[in-house]
């Protein structure tokens, strides 16, 4: 399904006309997943007792037509850029998603995504984060179990709780700040020139490689380094 297209093709460098505004897309297909990219800074509200999703695009309205927004295999959200545009910096795009529930989000691209409300399932699923690119992440969580592979780079920081395990990937660049992001039980395994603080209130099992840093608060079960800068200390 798609809600919105290129409606023609330039070669030249697109700025935008300073008349912003805000277009609403209908979404008649629920999502439970998003898969966002390009130049576009996302927020997030999650309303559970909304009938239907809603999308809200905000910037110039010569550039409305360059956002790329489309459901696949009947609940994947895609939002993105047109592949043929070409822009022109400073570019100032805000997508504002509503949803009723979320099971997956994957960032890729140089914009940022923040969570205005705790984002919470109702059921005992897993919550799965894959960032890739250069953009930033703030998200607020109240989850039962979480998967995350981060990399490129950028700064992620997580608030919340998961009542029970975490599984976390890092590399790259990537800075992650999770100190207020409680969970009960957490493997880590960060790599590259990556940086992560967390905190675990039973048992937390880590792996640095490189010039990978970890720094914990909890009971560390297990540890294992792989280069002469990793680092492994509680904080």
């Amino acid at each position: 399904m798609q809600f919105a297209r290129l409606s023609s093709i330039t070669s030249s460098p697109i700025v935008g006309n300073k008349n912003t505004v805000r277009q609403n897309y209908s979404v008649t297909n629920s999502f439970d997943e998003i898969h966002v990219n390009g130049v576009i800074d996302y927020q997030l509200l999650q309303r559970a007792d909304y009938p239907k999703e809603e999308l809200i695009v905000e910037t110039d309205s010569n550039l409305q037509d360059y956002i790329v927004i489309n459901i696949k295999n009947a609940h994947i959200l895609n939002i993105g850029l047109n592949t043929s545009f070409i822009y022109q910096q400073p570019l100032k795009i805000i997508v504002h998603v509503t949803f009723r529930q979320l099971n997956k989000l994957q960032v890729d691209g140089t914009g940022s995504v923040q969570s205005i409300n705790p984002m919470r399932q109702s059921n005992n699923s897993e919550f799965v984060l894959i960032k890739k690119g250069t953009g930033n992440l703030h998200l607020i969580l109240d989850i039962f179990r979480f998967q995350a592979d981060l990399s490129g780079t950028g700064h992620i920081r997580l608030r919340g709780r998961v009542e029970q395990a975490a599984s976390i990937v890092q590399s790259g660049v990537t800075s992650l700040d999770a100190r207020d992001f409680l969970c009960k039980k957490m493997d880590i395994h960060s790599s590259g020139v990556s940086t992560a603080y967390v905190t675990v209130t039973d048992e937390i099992n880590a792996e640095a490689i490189g010039l990978a840093k970890i720094y914990y608060k909890g009971n560390l079960n297990r540890k294992q380094i792989d280069g002469q800068s990793a680092i492994i200390t509680p904080y």
